[in-house]
């Protein structure tokens, strides 16, 4: 037996929706594919739910298309969406495919140099070399001190 606490969880979870966890292709899903008239950002999720189309299965079988292909078949959806006409769907869906997982290179951090693999490099052996020096100073220090008792 149950008792009615319970039995209201038991009856609200029936009646609840399906919750989608996160998913590789989110990133994909959240971006920003323009500007709604009245101002709200419209993103691919809410583009492709206005098309018919399930967001996260559209997302999957575009992530397992060359990126010519996946670009292509974006775009033709993306000019089809009514509403919120953009002005260059084709250069649209390459930034959004490069979002889909997978891709070799992501447009949201550069990709390294070799410019910057140096500094970084640089930078580790600088902190190597304190970190030897401190180390050295504290075993002195403690030599010293040992030697004066």
């Amino acid at each position: 037996m149950t008792c009615g606490h319970e039995r209201g969880l038991e009856r609200g979870r029936r009646h609840a929706a399906p919750v989608k966890l996160p998913t590789a292709v989110d990133t994909f899903l959240f971006a920003e594919v323009g500007i709604e008239p009245s101002g709200m950002p419209l993103t691919v999720l809410s583009a492709l739910a206005r098309l018919g189309l399930d967001p996260w299965d559209e997302a999957e079988r575009l992530s397992n298309l060359r990126d010519p292909d996946a670009v292509g078949e974006l775009a033709r959806s993306l000019a089809a969406m009514t509403g919120a006409p953009l002005s260059d769907p084709a250069g649209c869906a390459r930034r959004l495919v490069a979002l889909l997982p997978g891709r070799a290179v992501s447009p949201l951090l550069p990709p390294p140099t070799d410019v910057g693999l140096q500094a970084i490099r640089r930078r580790a052996a600088v902190l190597a070399a304190a970190g030897v020096l401190t180390s050295l100073a504290m075993l002195l220090a403690g030599y010293v001190a040992a030697v004066q008792f």
